[in-house]
């Protein structure tokens, strides 16, 4: 999206925009859009994290939630998790590894949640053998 355009079509000094880099190769600047008082804080907290490449910190930060989940409803988080993460983390590891040991040239996008801390995909590639590099420092 060109971001004069948005800016063009939402006219206000809320409108925000973050850049990372992102692209081994191509080294392209990607920017993140939000209007200020419209994004969670959690999703910009989450954003500058992310954009900091401090893995530990942006696990802890996504795992900080478990230790608000009512004892009533642990059991249910703990279903919600296991298919959202833990099946779907096993799933895209499955996928990455066969792409990987194909020889194709491919790209492959999962949400941050699925990168990062216990049993993410990049610790399940990584336990595999595999060299996995934050391309966001």
């Amino acid at each position: 999206l060109n971001a004069a355009l948005i800016r063009k079509r939402i006219r206000s000094n809320k409108v925000k925009a973050r850049q990372i880099k992102a692209g081994v190769r191509s080294n392209t600047n990607v920017y993140i859009m939000y209007i200020e008082d419209l994004a969670k804080k959690e999703v910009t907290e989450m954003m500058d994290l992310w954009a900091a490449g401090d893995e530990k910190e942006f696990a802890e930060y996504l795992s900080a939630e478990e230790n608000n989940i009512p004892k009533e409803q642990t059991a249910l988080y703990e279903e919600y998790n296991k298919a959202m993460m833990t099946d779907r983390n096993a799933s895209m590891t499955d996928f990455a590894e066969k792409a990987l040991k194909s020889g194709e040239e491919i790209f492959m996008c999962v949400g941050a949640a699925h990168i990062v801390g216990e049993g993410a995909v990049a610790q399940n590639l990584k336990q595999k053998g595999y060299t996995i590099e934050c391309i966001t420092k």
